[in-house]
């Protein structure tokens, strides 16, 4: 009975002693997953109360002879992106001589994402009735998600969208002002001469693109600058 009173109290004590020790692990690495944080938030421009930062390898000497106080956090991709990575964080140590050492994390973000609720045709407007906000936990894509704020611009989609796909910036555009196929006036200057004519549009075009027109009659291609819906300008250097 002693003896098993005695192993009661070595298990015991090598819990409290093992919470310690983990304790200690957590609070040294609270400056090293802040610094991580800002950098990540700076880099990815994610506000950094949505992200999360996981520590899965770190050498043993980075808690002991680190001066959290002059840490630099840095990737040597050129890309910085979400996900399981290796960075690099560069300290000084005790004797004030400069270190650096890898870290591998796991780096993710919570978002609203934007999910279709309902089969969105082709050139179909994004809006509340066909998608539904989720918010979620991402390790990728962050700079391809549209936000609901962006949907007040007016979005359609590129092409059909499946119930449950999330709605990133490669299913939407912009609505063009001129459709291709559509019958189109266009004015031609040429120094201070202007002329209107019909036209007819070979693509579509956003207010400011630059598309292709065909000129009514006679067919000739030219490029148009799209300046309103229905209405597209043709400068002197294009009708040459």
């Amino acid at each position: 009975m002693r003896g098993k009173r005695i192993n009661n109290y070595i298990i015991l004590f090598l819990l409290v002693i093992g919470g310690i020790g983990v304790s200690f692990a957590q609070n040294s690495t609270a400056p090293l997953e802040s610094a991580m944080k800002t950098y990540f938030s700076r880099m990815l421009q994610i506000p950094s109360e949505k992200l999360s930062i996981t520590i899965l390898r770190a050498p043993r000497t980075l808690s002991s002879e680190a001066d959290m106080s002059g840490l630099r956090v840095y990737s040597q991709k050129k890309h910085i992106r979400l996900g399981y990575q290796t960075i690099w964080v560069e300290f000084r140590n005790e004797n004030r001589k400069k270190q650096k050492y890898p870290v591998t994390v796991s780096v993710t973000a919570t978002a609203d994402i934007l999910v279709a609720t309902a089969k969105i045709g082709r050139y179909e407007r994004i809006d509340s009735r066909n998608i539904k906000v989720e918010k979620r936990t991402i390790d990728e894509g962050w700079e391809y998600l549209i936000h609901e704020d962006q949907l007040k611009a007016g979005l359609e989609s590129r092409r059909i969208i499946q119930p449950g796909e999330i709605i990133t910036q490669k299913l939407v555009r912009r609505p063009p002002a001129i459709r291709k196929g559509e019958q189109i006036k266009i004015k031609i200057e040429t120094g201070n001469l202007v002329i209107t004519g019909q036209a007819k549009a070979a693509q579509d075009g956003c207010i400011g693109d630059e598309i292709f027109v065909k000129c009514q009659p006679g067919g000739k291609k030219i490029k148009a600058i799209v300046k309103r819906p229905g209405w597209a300008v043709v400068y002197q250097e294009n009708v040459l």
